[in-house]
């Protein structure tokens, strides 16, 4: 059973959307994942409904660990100013290098594939698409989110996971095919 429990909990781990290319953050791995849901069930935190098989829970509880980690501040890029030019490489390093015009092409349309794949993954949803909106007119906090549409933070915050859900599921279906 453990096999199949790890094999599943590869697959959840290669569906998230992970800020590294070692993909979990921490050092983890999908077989600590594992391990964990195990050491859960044993000590009682995980309640283990009789209904339910054993595989199923762990499966679930890896799901949980997996979903707690990718939505985590581990997994989140805060320090990232998109305003400030790379100066690693100037020879001033207090003044910043002016930027490659191709390189300024490529991420130009590599957002504009995001905003589109973000549009496509909202669908019909008007609070996933007034969220993108006000994203793409520069506000990133759930505070300037909620003022700019009018949205409450909670609805921001639920919209938000939405939207994770469904690029993720059209991330999933794209690797499988």
């Amino acid at each position: 059973m453990f096999p199949r429990v790890l094999a599943r909990a590869v697959k959840i781990v290669r569906a998230k959307r992970w800020s590294r290319a070692s993909n979990l953050p921490e050092g983890n791995e999908a077989a600590d994942l594992v391990q964990d849901s195990v050491k859960l069930v044993i000590e009682g935190k995980r309640p283990w409904p009789a209904e339910l098989g054993l595989e199923a829970l762990l499966v679930g509880i890896v799901r949980s660990l997996a979903s707690h980690l990718a939505e985590g501040p581990a997994n989140r890029h805060d320090d990232f100013d998109p305003d400030i030019a790379d100066t690693q490489n100037a020879k001033d390093p207090d003044r910043p290098t002016a930027p490659d015009p191709e390189e300024l092409v490529l991420q130009k349309q590599a957002c504009e594939g995001l905003i589109a794949e973000a549009f496509a993954a909202a669908g019909d949803d008007t609070v996933i698409n007034r969220i993108i909106e006000a994203a793409m007119e520069g506000h990133v906090r759930a505070e300037g989110i909620a003022q700019a549409t009018g949205l409450s933070r909670e609805q921001v915050y639920e919209g938000n996971r939405r939207l994770r859900r469904r690029i993720d599921g059209a991330a999933a279906k794209r690797r499988q095919s």
